[in-house]
This record gives C-alpha cells, structure tokens and sequence, in this order.
C-alpha cells in the first residue's frame, strides 16, 4: 500500500538523528599530490638569465699576489731583496764563509721570496661553492624528470564517534584514489617537458665548460675550501654587476633546497569544516541505516520507511545550508522547480518500468494461450 510522505515521518527517529548529529566528534586527514605540479620549471628560466654573469668570473677571475718566502740553499737562490739581507743579518749561522781578500759574504742559504698568483680569494671561493651548488641543483632537477610520472593520488581518512540512547558508535575509513591523468592536459604537459630539455642541455654545457675551466681546476688544486653561509658582503660581491646577480640565484638555490627538506606537494587539509560537514552525514546516514537492519523483512521495510522520511528532510537542510556556505543563492522557488523536475523524472522512470513489466507479462501470456490453443 502507498503512503504519503507526512505518513512515514517519524518524530522519535528525526530526534535520534538530530541527537546523534550533535555529538559526533570526528577528525579528517586529506592528502592530494598532483606529479604533474610537483615538477617546477621556473628554476630554468632563473638558471638561464644567470648562465652569462657566472661565465664572466669564470672566464674573468680576480687574481690574488701572495707571498711566499721559504729559506733555501743558495744553489736555488735566484734573487735577493732586502728583505732577503734583513733575514741574514738575523740568521748569520746561514753564513758559510767570509771571502777575506774581498770581504764577501758567502752564505750557504737564503730567505727566497717569491710573488705567487692565485685563485684563492674570498669571492672566488664563493663562486666556486656556488657553481657546485648549481651543479647539484641541476642533477637533482633531472633525476625529477627522468623518475616522473603523470599522475594525479589522493588519500582521504575520517574517523567519527558519537552516542546515543541506544550505544555508542564509532566509524573509522581510509580511501585511496590513484588517477592516471590523460587527454588533453597529459599531452600538454608532456609537450613542455619536451621544451625544457633542450634548454636544460645548454645549461649542463656550461656547467661542463666550467668544471674544466682553469678558474675550477686552479682552486681545486689548492683545495680551496667551500664557503658556509652567511656570505661575507665584501665590496666586490655588493657592486659587482656579476657577483650581484650570482648572489641572487646563491638565494634562491637556497630557499628552493628548504622547500624540498620540507615538501609542500599537493594540498594538505586536516580541518576543513564543510568536507567535514559531508563526511559527518555520512556517518549519520550510516547510523540510520545501522539501525533499519532486521532479520525481519517486514520490520526492515517499515524501518526504511522511517529513515526515507528523516533522510529526505535532513537532505533539504544539509543542501540548503551548503549552498548558503558557497555563497551560493537559491530561491524557494528555484528549489521547489528542481525537487518537482526530479520527482517527475523518478514517476517517469517508475512508470516506464512498470510498462515493461506489464508488456513482457502480456507477451508471455498471449504467448502461453497461443501453444495452448492446439489443446482446447
């Protein structure tokens, strides 16, 4: 027998639900990680618009004249300077002999001092950590490519509890989603990996250029020492054209290596209210259907009805109030329109099923009376 709707509500089942909703407690946990987005190429552009500043103190070093004095025998002697007699004066165990027909003075060592060029300055050993640096970047950066993949993953994890009248009740779920991204956006994607490579080419070929390029050959003979951050501001690294914009991409390499000590990919949520809102009705309709199960058919029948009753103004409410929190606006009328086009669609649909229903019974039956005609 049919029943209207004002039949089926059910005031103590509706206050169960209202009582339940209130004191659901729950926690979310959602996790998004689309690869495609995970792969950054603005870092070639910043690597590119630094390549020729790099190649200038390369190509350009400031050369450093040191000392170095070293007392040796005075086979190898091949100058002597003041400061060369000075020391003489203070050593003169270094003195062999004395030429008595002449009073010359014949040592059998000196002080040699000798002027020795260098790489090992303070803002070169600042380049030179820098083009290591980059040099590492750069591995980093196509080991990405050549391990990636498109995909789109996602993790969603909910648990609730709440009680009522009847107990205590808890629901825990984990669901994982895993989307191999194709079509249009895919094809995309891929095309600008297929851009970038070229341009990454140009930049390891610097880079080649630069390992065997006297400036690093030099300082990595004298094992000159990488510098630790802070840098040093010296005038040559705050007026240099060059230095400046090497201690640009010195700053940006460095926050790019924090982000990937702590990743941000994807979207990260643990409390979004309305998701949440979505997930605790679920819990709730779950609840309610709990609660319809009975060995009994005709008990679990009429329990259904119950809920159908509950559900379909709780719906309302939840629809309503989700729609007001998306800013979205909707009037009573526009409400009622899309109630009423899709109440009219499910009578067509049930109508259109019980045609077919009664055609298939009517075939078979006109069936039936047809073979039995031969026996009447």
């Amino acid at each position: 027998m049919t029943k209207i709707l004002s039949e089926i509500l059910d005031k103590d089942v509706n206050a169960r639900c209202e009582a339940f909703m209130s004191k659901i407690e729950s926690e979310m946990h959602f996790d998004s990680v689309l690869s495609g987005d995970t792969l950054d190429f603005e870092w070639v552009q910043i690597v590119e618009d630094a390549l020729p500043y790099l190649d200038n103190i390369v190509r350009n070093p400031k050369l450093a004249l040191i000392t170095e004095a070293n007392v040796e025998k005075i086979e190898k002697a091949k100058k002597t300077t003041v400061e060369t007699v000075k020391d003489l004066s203070r050593h003169t165990f270094y003195i062999d002999r004395v030429d008595e027909k002449t009073g010359d003075v014949i040592p059998s060592k000196l002080l040699n001092i000798r002027g020795i060029d260098t790489f090992n300055t303070y803002e070169n050993r600042v380049a030179y950590t820098l083009l290591d640096k980059l040099e590492r970047f750069v591995r980093q950066r196509i080991e990405e490519l050549e391990n990636f993949e498109i995909k789109n993953e996602k993790t969603l994890e909910y648990s609730g509890k709440s009680n009522s009248n009847a107990g205590r009740f808890g629901i825990e779920f984990k669901i994982n989603a895993i989307e191999d991204l194709q079509g249009e956006g895919a094809e995309k994607f891929r095309k600008q990996i297929e851009e970038i490579l070229p341009r990454i080419e140009k930049i390891k070929k610097y880079m080649s250029i630069w390992r065997r390029s006297e400036f690093c050959t030099g300082l990595k003979k004298e094992r000159a020492a990488f510098v630790k951050p802070p840098i040093t501001k010296t005038n040559v690294i705050l007026k240099n054209p060059n230095f400046q914009v090497a201690m640009k991409l010195w700053v940006y390499l460095s926050k790019y290596d924090m982000s990937d000590a702590e990743p941000e990919e994807g979207v990260e949520s643990d409390g979004d209210d309305i998701i949440r809102d979505l997930l605790n009705h679920s819990f709730m309709i779950d609840y309610l259907t709990l609660n319809c199960i009975s060995k009994k058919k005709s008990e679990q029948k009429e329990n259904l009805k119950k809920t159908a009753g509950v559900l379909i103004t709780q719906e309302i409410r939840r629809i309503v109030s989700l729609l007001f929190k998306l800013g979205i606006k909707i009037t009573d009328e526009e409400l009622l329109q899309l109630f009423s086009k899709e109440i009219e669609a499910m009578k067509n649909k049930e109508s259109i099923g019980q045609k077919d229903v009664k055609n298939k019974f009517r075939d078979a039956m006109d069936e039936y009376i047809e073979r039995t005609q031969d026996y009447l």
